[in-house]
């Protein structure tokens, strides 16, 4: 029969550790009962493999079914019952909740120059600095109402879906009226919105400065024929080809260095709106013993940026009038 196991057996958690008093080593056939019950048998800890002290470990259920059929093991039964229990131990679940990190960054803003009438192109990077894949909505607004072109799209909206901490590039286009007066400028503020947490967002300014664009015309010079000792008038269009108000200067060479004069209330430093025009009368002196020469009279108007342009007026004088002075016969 199998042996009992006496007061003192140490029932440990799932494991049954039992040590025989006295002396005497277990036989073999004990060890070949305990197995039939299911049980697995090594040597304790600290002792031989003589099965002087013995270790038996059981799963809690096959081990209670194996100890009712025997009725020499119910104090290992209560023993193993009061320490360990059958019933399942109690569980505890603990949640935790992820939260979507959503980020976005916008690379700075900065500053170009455009000509009126050009569009101008600013190039930013994206970075989503959050740890989850993000669809970015990009707006746009001008300062000056200038139209404003997203990612190479139609409008000043677009979107850019970016995986969690990767990032990408996109373009900002600003087209710059005809009509923009020179050195005026214009902000246009980007902005990048998270879809997954709509409060992540970035704003950056792009900053357009316009250029002048320096340009004069004056209508071609002509010639006319005149007599001796009176005045040639010539008359000419200034034209600011320009988008920007300009101060044009004028200037004038006499081949024959007759007097010249602006008769129109024009000064020799004339401001002039951009693309409009101004008429310029020219009046050329000529002597009274001018007859039978020429003249040739050049204008010059010279604008911002080294702009110029020059017409030349000719000036024919006739022989005029010839007398023939007869002796007086008395």
């Amino acid at each position: 029969m199998l042996p009992e196991l006496r007061p003192g057996t140490l029932v440990q958690g799932r494991y049954l550790t039992a040590q025989r008093l006295g002396s005497g080593g277990m036989e073999a056939v004990y060890l070949a009962q305990y197995r039939r019950l299911g049980w697995d048998i090594v040597p304790a800890k600290g002792h031989s493999a003589d099965y002087g002290g013995i270790s038996m470990q059981k799963k809690i259920l096959p081990i209670i079914a194996s100890v009712l059929a025997s009725a020499s093991l119910l104090i290992a039964l209560l023993l193993l019952l009061g320490d360990v229990h059958a019933e399942a131990a109690p569980t505890a679940t603990d949640t935790t909740a992820v939260r979507l990190a959503a980020g976005v960054g916008l690379s700075p803003g900065y500053s170009q120059e455009a000509e009126p009438g050009t569009v101008v192109t600013y190039t930013h990077i994206l970075t989503n600095t959050g740890t989850v894949t993000d669809t970015f909505r990009l707006g746009a607004t001008n300062s000056r109402g200038w139209t404003v072109t997203l990612g190479g799209g139609d409008g000043p909206t677009s979107t850019l879906e970016v995986s969690g901490g990767a990032t990408d590039t996109f373009t900002v286009s600003v087209a710059v009226p005809l009509t923009a007066m020179a050195d005026i400028t214009a902000s246009t503020f980007i902005t990048a919105t998270s879809q997954v947490t709509p409060t992540a967002l970035d704003t950056i300014t792009d900053i357009t400065t316009v250029t002048q664009i320096a340009g004069v015309e004056l209508s071609p010079g002509y010639s006319r024929t005149v007599e001796p000792g009176t005045v040639a008038t010539y008359t000419h269009v200034i034209t600011n080809t320009g988008w920007s108000e300009a101060t044009f200067h004028l200037t004038h060479h006499s081949s024959r260095n007759w007097t010249v004069e602006y008769v129109t209330p024009i000064t020799l430093d004339g401001s002039l709106s951009g693309r409009n025009t101004t008429t310029l009368v020219v009046s050329v002196t000529v002597p009274p013993d001018a007859g039978g020469l020429t003249d040739e009279t050049t204008i010059t108007a010279t604008g911002p940026l080294d702009a110029l342009a020059t017409a030349t007026d000719t000036t024919v004088v006739s022989e005029g009038m010839r007398y023939i002075y007869l002796p007086l016969v008395m």
